[in-house]
């Protein structure tokens, strides 16, 4: 800016006319002299609003060495935030106001500082000041569905995760999400939420005017399941043990992979063998459907495993009377040693009961080594003589699969005392057990 005083300047017409002479030339004296032209400047030329800050204070220096006093101030548009006036030279003095956040708008704000002297009519070009308000953006997580569908995810997962953020409009902020949530059952899913396969767990996203939302998706990757062991006749659970009343009790898979084969990785060799019944048949649903592919489905599973029940008779090989002098009067011999006969029977109603059995016997009568010997007496149980169709013995009322009777004080040996020969005499004792309604 043009000294005033200096000669031959007219401050009405702002114009300067004056001849030099040479001499004067040739010296170098000043002939015209200058202001430096008004400056100021903010410090810093940036602000963020955080989003718990409701008011910042905006500052910087000025700069006036005309001495003839002027005017700061601060604009936003044609919008007068701030004005300061100021009297005499200056020279970096420092100005500072308190800028409310409601004051400007959301996002990026542009204002322009000003300074004007009183010298003359000249205008230094505004410095511009850029303000941000920071947003909160909330980061939202869902499981991808087909056909753009989703669903949130429950929040008893999300406790570990970020779920907001904080950024400026024009920034592109980012942040790391976990690959897998819900112990393994949810897997990040990189595409749908909108980045690549190489981002891998990292979320990219610019900050907008309009978003204020991060959406994250996360696919299914396992899945829970559940082993059941049904008798294949009543539908109901099978006995844990043939010497318990308990039914074997669903099993947990807990979670596992989707597509992972269900044999042997799920249904273990183990799961299609009880005491009891024969393994026959295994099926798998998930939402009411069957499983075919032999793998894990993607959402949550039943299996269940069918036993045909059992109905069984254990009995001795061998039952040895031992050897006995022959006498003139009867007598009764036991065996020498204890024998047991063992059912195990799984049958029950469709209500759950397990049904009656009964065992007969028939026995064919004792032949010594030439056939023509034939030993003269009785074998019987509990004091009846079993011939053909003996009735042994009958279980009506059963709380557990496996009953043992125990032969020994029941089936006996009545040799009659007149009659017999020495021989070794052998005979088929045939054990019969059969369902009763």
């Amino acid at each position: 800016m043009i000294f005033k005083n200096t000669p031959g300047y007219n401050q009405q017409t702002q114009k300067l006319s004056r001849k030099w002479t040479v001499q004067e030339a040739n010296s170098k004296n000043k002939i015209i002299d200058y202001y430096p032209i008004p400056q100021i400047k903010p410090d810093p030329d940036q602000y963020t609003f955080a989003p718990n800050e409701s008011v910042k204070e905006i500052k910087g220096t000025f700069t006036d060495e005309t001495g003839s006093g002027g005017t700061v101030s601060i604009k936003k548009g044609s919008t007068v935030l701030y004005t300061f006036n100021y009297s005499g030279t200056a020279r970096n003095t420092e100005w500072k106001f308190t800028l409310k956040k409601e004051d400007i708008s959301s996002g990026k704000n542009e204002l322009k500082a000003e300074i004007k002297s009183k010298y003359s009519d000249y205008m230094t070009d505004p410095v511009s000041i850029f303000v941000n308000i920071q947003k909160e953006l909330a980061i939202r997580y869902f499981e991808a569905k087909p056909n753009n569908q989703r669903n949130p995810l429950p929040d008893d997962i999300l406790t570990t995760v970020k779920k907001v953020i904080y950024g400026t409009v024009g920034e592109e902020i980012s942040f790391e999400v976990p690959e897998l949530l819900g112990e393994s059952k949810f897997k990040y899913n990189p595409i749908r939420t909108g980045m690549t396969e190489n981002d891998e767990q990292t979320i990219k996203h610019l900050v907008t005017e309009q978003n204020n939302d991060i959406d994250v998706y996360y696919s299914l990757n396992s899945v829970t399941g559940k082993i059941e062991y049904l008798n294949a006749v009543s539908l109901k659970r099978i006995f844990s043990s043939t010497t318990s009343k308990e039914r074997k009790e669903i099993r947990e898979t807990g979670a596992v992979t989707i597509g992972t084969a269900l044999e042997p990785d799920i249904i273990k060799a183990s799961d299609k063998v009880a005491e009891g019944y024969q393994f026959d048949r295994i099926e798998v649903k998930h939402n009411n459907q069957f499983v075919t592919d032999g793998k894990v489905p993607d959402s949550d599973f039943i299996v269940t495993i069918y036993f045909t029940p059992v109905l069984s008779l254990e009995r001795p090989e061998v039952i040895n009377f031992g050897s006995h002098t022959i006498l003139k009067n009867d007598d009764e011999k036991e065996m020498t040693k204890e024998s047991n006969l063992i059912v195990i029977s799984t049958v029950e109603s469709s209500s759950g009961i397990l049904t009656p059995w009964k065992i007969t016997s028939e026995f064919s009568g004792f032949s010594g080594k030439e056939k023509k010997k034939k030993l003269n007496g009785q074998l019987k149980y509990q004091n009846n003589e079993i011939t053909s169709g003996t009735a042994i013995e009958t279980k009506t009322q059963r709380e557990i699969p496996k009953t043992e009777i125990l032969l020994k004080d029941k089936l006996k040996l009545n040799v009659f005392g007149s009659g017999n020969l020495s021989s070794k005499y052998d005979g088929i004792i045939t054990w019969n057990l059969e369902n009763t309604p």
